[in-house]
């Protein structure tokens, strides 16, 4: 019987569950063959000698997206920051294309991944995107 969840089974959840994780399906905002994605992982292994879980993803692009917003706002004045956040498009992070909405102050235009562990893989089944993603 398939079972649905969230994060919590995302790597390394099936090395951990063994046969227990066959035909559970989750959303994740990453595809492990993405190719932005293998960089970063690799990058990390050779850091940190250990495999990378969600969480570095997401830190990697919001940390992208603060440089960039301190960058372009020329200064760390936190004002000037929030004002350059708020003009953010289209900064290709791990989780894909990322821009800010100045009225949400909420990322926008990035989908989700739908994930099912079959024998302790991970196999990307299909990638979604709701219409009010898609605009800001």
């Amino acid at each position: 019987m398939p079972i649905t969840g969230g994060l919590d089974f995302a790597p390394p959840f099936a090395s951990l569950a063994g046969d227990a994780a066959n035909d559970i399906y989750f959303p994740n905002n990453i595809a492990a063959e993405d190719p932005q994605i293998k960089e970063v992982a690799a990058a990390y292994k050779a850091a940190y000698n250990d495999e990378p879980l969600n969480k570095v993803f997401i830190g990697y692009d919001s940390i992208l997206v603060i440089a960039d917003a301190i960058k372009r706002a020329g200064a760390l004045d936190p004002v000037k920051v929030r004002d350059a956040m708020e003009q953010t498009k289209d900064i290709k992070g791990t989780t894909g294309n990322i821009s800010i909405s100045p009225n949400t102050h909420r990322p926008y235009g990035l989908s989700m991944v739908m994930i099912k562990i079959e024998k302790g893989q991970y196999i990307t089944k299909e990638r979604y995107i709701t219409q009010e993603q898609q605009k800001q």
